[in-house]
């Protein structure tokens, strides 16, 4: 999961006042990582834990701070919980030292009985083809407007894809961990004017599946993984073709202040993943910013739809 947190030179950082600004991130890091210890280093072979972070200063004084950790290790959830104990360190908000900071609990397994993946290939969408990577933005009043038009009945109900929200009783504010899943729906195209609204009602009906007696299949037996073997298997072969969406819109992530002010950006990056598409907020809010990673040629195709560009703003940064 990479990301990239930019932040303005609003106090006229220079020379030395930069170097003390880097040298709170290394420090803050180097701290709470002994809280986080699985994320501080890397296991040989497959069980890679990857936690690799980036700090750019821009000859204006501003600053950007790239992070990445596997998503084998933590979820989207976890990683904000990560990240904000780490700026709360580095603000002094909270001190390792004194135990002033909740520790994290790093018990999914216990939960979660590890279960044999034999046969199961968890990189099928990752590839070597050339994917590139493009933002399309989707301003506050258009997304707005979408809501209205596609959402039955103008409800607002929200299916959680995270099985805290389903544990009972709820796991604890630190518990660290992948507890992600996905919602799986197999759309029909056929052409006509509300493809697109029956594709929403298939993809809600997708969600509303994550519930409580998928947790206890889930926690009790084989069939979710037996599930997801056969989904890769057919995917390997090419009977299927996999589009995959994740969500970080409404995590808090422009609140990422390191004791210098919050980021005016927040981003995330190319990825290695075919046909994934990662929604995150605008800074000014309401707005959602649209990451696409397609096939050049793929792309090259998407980026002239004729309704995508009716609806979006291509940036030209990403």
């Amino acid at each position: 999961m990479p990301m990239i947190l930019f932040y303005t030179n609003n106090n006229g950082r220079r020379g030395n006042d930069v170097k003390i600004y880097s040298d709170r991130v290394k420090q803050s890091l180097s701290d709470i990582l002994t809280q986080y210890y699985p994320l501080a280093g890397c296991v040989i072979d497959d069980a890679y834990v990857d936690c690799n972070d980036q700090v750019n200063i821009f000859d204006c004084g501003g600053m950007a701070i790239g992070i990445c950790i596997s998503h084998k290790i933590v979820d989207a959830f976890s990683f904000i919980t990560f990240l904000h104990s780490w700026v709360s360190v580095s603000r002094g908000d909270c001190d390792i030292k004194n135990s002033t900071i909740s520790p994290p609990l790093f018990d999914v397994a216990t939960l979660f009985p590890p279960r044999s993946i034999f046969g199961f290939k968890p990189s099928t969408g990752i590839t070597r083809e050339n994917i590139v990577t493009k933002r399309f933005v989707f301003s506050a009043s258009m997304v707005a407007s979408l809501r209205s038009k596609y959402t039955e009945n103008n409800s607002n109900e929200r299916y959680p894809t995270r099985i805290e929200a389903l544990m009972d009783p709820p796991l604890p504010e630190y518990h660290i961990g992948n507890v992600s899943r996905f919602a799986i729906a197999t759309p029909s195209f056929d052409g006509s004017k509300d493809t697109c609204y029956r594709l929403v009602g298939q993809m809600r009906d997708a969600l509303k599946t994550i519930d409580s007696d998928y947790l206890t299949k889930m926690r009790d037996g084989d069939a979710h993984l037996n599930f997801l073997k056969q989904g890769a298997a057919e995917l390997m072969k090419g009977e299927v073709v996999s589009l995959n969406f994740t969500s970080l819109c409404r995590f808090p992530l422009y609140e990422t202040d390191f004791g210098w002010g919050k980021p005016v950006w927040v981003g995330s990056a190319s990825l290695p993943f075919k046909n994934l598409v990662v929604f995150m907020d605008t800074e000014s809010g309401g707005g959602i910013e649209a990451w696409v990673n397609l096939k050049e040629e793929d792309m090259a195709k998407f980026q002239e739809d004729e309704q995508l560009l009716a609806c979006t703003y291509q940036a030209q940064d990403a």
